[in-house]
């Protein structure tokens, strides 16, 4: 990460958890049978305030998370507490982290992958990913693709009220989300479509 790179700092961290309380059932089933799958350790990268982390945990899987902002974790281990859980979060980037074992899995939900905006970064984190992937380990992750977001656009500008009942739902941060799924082993890529 640049030294340019700012994180999350306490108001955005009070913000996003108002914003994003908590994960939509839909999408976290989905990284639920990924992780079943996985049948190891599991490391959430850019993990926040433990919204996919948590819920993990509380089913019984073996999950890392770390983060580049201290208010994110900060607000996640006092959840951790608050169920009772033992989370295991570091305060690291995708360069500092010091993993203890390859993982079955690694996941980035949310879109979260798009905060990387730097090619240097991106690339960065993908050799990082690639390189404590254990074999036939999988890495899942979220973009925002432009088609998505100018689909979006196009049908929100012909379609008044759906921009009124995007902006009223909970989960409309999910739109046209696509999830990729790389296999290290055999490269594939899966589309789960979020609304």
């Amino acid at each position: 990460m640049q030294l340019a790179s700012i994180p999350y700092r306490n108001l955005c961290t009070q913000y996003y958890e108002l914003d994003k309380p908590i994960v939509s059932s839909d999408a976290l089933a989905h990284y639920l049978e990924y992780a079943k799958e996985a049948q190891g350790p599991i490391l959430e990268p850019m993990c926040g305030t433990g919204r996919f982390l948590l819920p993990m945990l509380e089913k019984g899987y073996r999950v890392t998370g770390f983060d580049y902002s201290p208010h994110m974790l900060d607000v996640c281990r006092k959840k951790s507490k608050e169920l009772g859980l033992n989370a295991e979060l570091v305060e690291a980037t995708f360069e500092t982290f010091i993993p203890r074992c390859k993982y079955n899995l690694i996941f980035i939900p949310s879109g979260s992958f798009c905060l990387l905006t730097d090619q240097k970064q991106i690339s960065q984190a993908l050799k990082f990913i690639s390189s404590w992937l254990a074999p036939n380990g999988k890495f899942i992750f979220e973009i925002e693709t432009l088609k998505s977001i100018v689909s979006f656009i196009k049908r929100s500008c012909s379609q008044e009220m759906r921009i009124a009942k995007f902006r009223s739902s909970s989960t409309a941060y999910m739109f046209n989300i696509n999830v990729l799924c790389i296999n290290v082993k055999e490269p594939c890529i899966s589309i789960f479509g979020l609304l």
